[in-house]
């Protein structure tokens, strides 16, 4: 695995410190950050890790030559951890231990807190040559549970620390000054499955906080209740399943937590939209003479689409890459249909237009042709004509969604008019990862002020 490295100075100093203050979230390395930029890195340097352009994790190396002229030592060293469990933690390290052998140094030694908590301890264990207790009765020693794991830069073999004075309790001091720095900062709780292949641009919207300095958490929506009321706000986002036999337990979890947050004092976005509660909004369009696909609930309204040989029915709770969604024809309808069911006519159609919002604002428009189900077509980004842009705004405001991202598809029919496909205000997924750099930031700034307006904060 390449991993790139980004020195930390003066322009990712916050970004930095949200990163590792995500890792270690009591402790604050903000004053360590600062000396090493200020005093243009004679004694420490520190990293962040990235891959493929994204953050990842940090590591870092620092000297004590007043104790001991000989080694370097690993400082503020972590991934964050959603992206843990994938080889990054030892790929970080062990690029560190190159780093360190450019000191001239002959052992790389790292402290840590053996609590039973730790979940680098493995990885010390697997990749640093020989571990020891920590028990100095000058040092801040965590109640006797340090831990000093040391590695040889050179030929000679690696010799133990012994228990001198590593100098930890002035580290302690400086953390506690760095987190009353940094106490007016926001906790943010993004909503996300890591495990999806779109997850990728909710790393983009965490990146973009961590870089006002914000501390952000990633969880998926079975996170643990105590955490609900430590956040400032909570932004669902890309939490969907991508396999049909994970949808119930997805649809248990995200009951549970919808009904949770409904009882308690916690900002969110995009947790409980239009979308969320189901398909049944696109009956109540199409009873009122909208511009949407021909939609009803039951099999004595079908009677109101014209000349139709193949039916769609989807679940009325159905979401995503149409899970739940079969084809049937006229004579089939009867014997396949289920209550709980809506029917809709097999259209013929030339593409599919999905028109991406924040709260009410149109930011950009893709067009998959003929359609992004089932072989998902690279999208093209697109203009609409001014009735199309109209037709769109007007539908983004059946939500009556301000805050957060909504995207509103459309299916283009042969004769290029537009009917609405279905409104999705309930995380949907923004397609960041195919903008070009340069809108892409310009989206997720647009995203990150409208978010700061419902916080309250001067922009």
């Amino acid at each position: 695995m390449k991993l790139e490295y980004e020195l930390i100075d003066k322009t990712n100093i916050n970004l930095a410190t949200s990163i590792q203050y995500t890792i270690f979230p009591d402790e604050c390395a903000y004053l360590h950050y600062k000396y090493s930029i200020d005093t243009n890195y004679k004694t420490e340097i520190y990293y962040i890790a990235k891959h493929n352009n994204v953050p990842v994790g940090i590591t870092g190396l620092y000297t004590q030559d007043e104790i001991d002229n000989e080694s370097i030592w690993l400082g503020w060293f972590g991934v964050l951890p959603e992206f843990r469990s994938k080889g990054i933690g030892k790929q970080i390290l062990l690029d560190t231990i190159e780093k360190a052998k450019k000191f001239g140094k002959k052992y790389l030694r790292l402290y840590t807190n053996d609590d039973g908590t730790s979940t680098a301890k493995p990885l010390y264990r697997s990749v640093m040559q020989i571990y020891e207790k920590y028990n100095n009765k000058d040092d801040y020693n965590y109640n006797g549970n340090g831990l000093i794991y040391t590695y040889s830069l050179c030929n000679e073999e690696p010799n133990k620390w012994n228990d001198r004075f590593a100098n930890i309790k002035e580290d302690k001091e400086d953390e506690v000054q760095g987190n009353d720095i940094w106490k007016n900062k926001y906790n943010i709780l993004i909503l996300s499955n890591t495990e999806n292949e779109e997850f990728i641009e909710d790393a983009y919207l965490a990146t973009a906080f961590r870089k006002d300095g914000h501390r952000v958490t990633i969880k998926w929506v079975d996170y643990e209740e105590d955490l609900d009321e430590k956040f400032d706000i909570i932004l669902r986002r890309n939490t969907w399943v991508e396999k049909g036999k994970d949808t119930t337990y997805f649809k248990e979890k995200n009951d549970i937590l919808k009904e949770r947050l409904s009882r308690k004092n916690v900002k969110t976005v995009n947790l409980i939209g239009l979308d969320g509660m189901g398909k049944q909004y696109l009956c109540n369009l199409f009873k009122q003479g909208k511009q949407v696909i021909p939609t009803v609930d039951n099999i004595e309204d079908i009677n109101k689409f014209e000349n139709v040989e193949e039916y769609v029915l989807k679940d009325n709770n159905s979401f995503g890459s149409g899970i739940g969604q079969k084809m049937v024809k006229r004579e089939e309808l009867e014997k396949e249909y289920k209550e709980g069911y809506l029917i809709q006519p097999k259209l013929k159609f030339k593409s599919e237009i999905q028109c991406y919002f924040i709260g009410q604002k149109l930011m950009y428009i893709y067009e998959y042709t003929p359609s992004k189900y089932p072989n998902y077509p690279k999208p093209n980004l697109i203009t609409l004509s001014e009735k199309d842009k109209q037709l769109a705004c007007e539908f983004a405001k059946v939500s009556n969604l301000k805050y957060g991202f909504q995207r509103i598809d459309f299916l283009r029919l042969e004769n290029d008019d537009l009917i609405l496909l279905e409104i999705e205000d309930n995380s949907p997924h923004m397609n960041l990862e195919k903008l070009d750099e340069d809108l892409r930031d310009t989206v997720i700034n647009e995203y990150k002020n409208n978010i700061y307006e419902y916080l309250g904060v001067n922009i």
